[in-house]
């Protein structure tokens, strides 16, 4: 009896390592996949701005969905170019918050800030549109660091079909799927307009 408990013992104590060393590989995996992401968003661009989109509660009935927000997000790229007089290219990672609003995290590139009153331009773009909450827009400290930060929420939209990754026409230069590998059976991808 006593050679069964400890036998028993030895097999719960290899179990429990095992799962140790899945559980570690599983974080460095996801380690070096932030970093790779990171990596491949930091070289895009020059990014000028690291941006955050969020939508005013109070002004809506029923909680929008995410697509609703990619929508929208794409129309602001689109349109905030006029509100500097120049292109305006971005990368943003749309996401529901824990009361089920979305919101985005993201880089933009406006080809060189010139001067405060550009940011407060597009931070108007963005309330000029209905609904909009408020558009925190940073000038980034460190590109590796803001790229490295916005990684985890673009890595999410690869890994989630239901979380879009909103980018400007031409901006990728390889689909999302094409990232993450064999599409798996049964799946069928959702078309998304690309906008500008």
């Amino acid at each position: 009896m006593v050679r069964g408990e400890q036998a028993d013992r030895t097999n719960v104590e290899r179990a429990l390592q095992q799962e140790e060393l899945l559980e570690g590989s599983a974080r460095s995996l996801r380690r070096r996949s932030l970093g790779a992401m990171a990596e491949f968003a930091a070289g895009l661009r020059p990014w000028d701005l690291f941006a955050t989109f969020t939508y005013d509660q109070k002004e809506f009935e029923a909680v929008p969905s995410l697509r609703f927000a990619e929508r929208d997000l794409g129309r602001y790229l689109g349109e905030a170019g006029q509100w500097v007089k120049r292109p305006v290219l971005g990368l943003l990672a749309v996401e529901t918050h824990r009361s089920g609003f979305p919101h985005a995290h993201g880089l933009l590139q406006v080809g060189g800030l010139r001067s405060g009153w550009e940011i407060s331009a597009l931070s108007e773009c963005w309330r000029s549109l209905r609904w909009r909450g408020f558009l925190r827009l940073e000038r980034p400290r460190s590109l590796e660091d803001t790229a490295g930060y916005c990684a985890k929420y673009f890595l999410g939209s690869v890994r989630k079909p239901e979380a879009p990754l909103v980018a400007s026409d031409g901006l990728l230069p390889v689909r999302a799927v094409d990232l993450v590998g064999p599409v798996p059976a049964g799946w069928r991808p959702r078309m998304r307009r690309r906008w500008r």
